[in-house]
């Protein structure tokens, strides 16, 4: 172990319960109790496409094969997604099942149970990605714990039947290897962590496949920060991707041997198509001027559903709170100067830093890296969910709960942010963001009651 990584890691405090951190999470548990017994079952997203998957898988062994239709698969199922978030949930959907032609209303309000258990998971992850990253600074772990815990579209995969918590989980572990390589140098025993932990991602959901380049990227960062030399990042490269390829890649191989491509057909039944009905090639898309609108589409879309479900903050006609009115620009308003001030914090520090000459500690450092680390991920999800959003399927413009396997990057951002806007203020400033995103929970809560349920819901 090189110098400088001896003296980048620093001792980790003691192994004890903080009192604020199990507040939050419960906290967590009393608002997924609450999100569970409001949303109906069978309303959340996809929910029962995936609860027929779940019943396929416990009751013949079976995986759902596409059949035709956007995601229609053998037995109402959902036929795009691998099945670990699926056989997680049989020993609950075996405890709460009851005969019928459909998963029954109580079996699926059960199974959302397992959903809050991977949130759990997910949550002391990043409470353990969290104490190892910031080991001096409590505030600012409780801050962005708090962010995510009480982030309304975590909530939302948390408290319903959908395998984005599960890829959650797995964004987070995979994270913190990463991260741990940083401080304590490339080992085979991180090496084979990361590779478990992508194996992982590739059974919970498709999106591995767009965080393919974030570990050959990071040992060739580690090998240019001298972290460690390039024969041990070949290695450890070696074995990570390996276990990927030997554990995560059998849901792919089926699917190639089943429809010739490693995901299955569907979704391109909600891309642009041309006049003549055929869905138009991403050069199509260029050439006849859509791009540009659609990517507009996007970015405020993504925008705004990465914080909640678009439709959870109060659209027209606005209701109204002690006689007040509330429309949903009020919470886009604040997130976006939230947002803002963070932006603002980031840019003061780099001009000061830069105005004179000040270099970075190595512990700042280090956490610099990490930090940006975790952009890079929300980068490449971002990035391929805003490719789906234009050329594949236009529905993924609200697509904010496919960010959730990186939204570490948007709390650590904002959180940080904050704490480098007035650093005399710091150790309040940091708490605004989770207190806001607390107090928006009442207010989907709120919109689901008084107006979604009534409006959609079929009794």
């Amino acid at each position: 172990m090189t110098e400088a990584v001896s003296q980048a890691t620093t001792s980790a405090p003691a192994r004890r319960v903080d009192p604020s951190c199990a507040a939050i999470v419960v906290l967590y548990v009393l608002l997924c109790a609450a999100y569970i017994a409001v949303i109906p079952p069978g309303y959340g997203p996809d929910e029962r496409e995936h609860t027929n998957s779940i019943r396929l898988l416990a009751e013949h062994g079976q995986l759902s094969v596409y059949l035709g239709g956007t995601k229609g698969g053998t037995g109402g199922g959902h036929a795009l997604h691998p099945p670990l978030y699926y056989a997680s949930q049989i020993p609950m959907y075996y405890l709460a099942r009851k005969p019928g032609p459909e998963v029954a209303g109580r079996t699926i309000l059960a199974m959302r149970l397992t959903s809050v258990l991977w949130g759990l998971l997910t949550l002391w992850q990043l409470w353990l990605f969290l104490r190892e990253t910031f080991p001096e600074r409590r505030h600012v772990r409780l801050a962005v714990f708090g962010f995510i815990a009480f982030l309304p579209e975590f909530m939302l995969v948390s408290s319903v039947v959908n395998n984005d918590i599960a890829a959650a989980f797995f964004g987070i572990l995979l994270l913190r290897k990463l991260a741990a390589m940083l401080r304590e140098g490339s080992s085979t025993r991180l090496a084979v962590h990361v590779g478990l932990a992508m194996a992982g991602f590739a059974w919970a959901k498709a999106q591995m496949i767009m965080l393919l380049p974030l570990g050959v990227g990071w040992l060739l960062c580690l090998v240019l920060w001298k972290r460690t030399d390039l024969r041990r990042a070949l290695r450890d490269g070696a074995i990570a991707y390996g276990l990927l390829v030997v554990l995560g890649c059998w849901w792919y191989l089926r699917n190639w041997t089943i429809y010739g491509h490693i995901m299955p057909p569907g979704l391109e039944q909600w891309g642009p198509h041309g006049p003549d009905g055929r869905l138009m090639t991403p050069m199509e898309v260029y050439t006849s001027g859509l791009f540009a609108p659609l990517l507009w589409r996007s970015l405020v879309g993504l925008a705004a559903s990465v914080w909640a479900q678009v439709d959870w903050f109060l659209n027209p006609p606005p209701p109204t709170v002690f006689s007040v009115p509330v429309p949903s620009v009020v919470p886009y308003a604040l997130l976006g100067l939230l947002s803002a001030a963070a932006m603002a914090g980031h840019v003061r520090t780099w001009l000061v830093r830069r105005r004179a000459a000040v270099e970075l500690s190595e512990e700042e450092l280090t956490v610099s890296r990490i930090a940006w680390l975790s952009y890079a991920e929300f980068g490449l999800i971002y990035l391929a969910v805003t490719y789906m959003a234009i050329f594949v399927h236009l529905g993924w413009y609200q697509g904010g709960r496919y960010l959730c396997p990186a939204d570490w990057a948007l709390a650590l951002f904002v959180v940080l942010g904050l704490a480098k806007l007035w650093p005399a203020a710091e150790r309040r400033l940091v708490y605004v963001a989770p207190g806001l995103l607390l107090a928006l929970n009442g207010l989907c809560l709120f919109n689901l009651i008084a107006i979604l349920n009534p409006a959609y819901v079929v009794r």
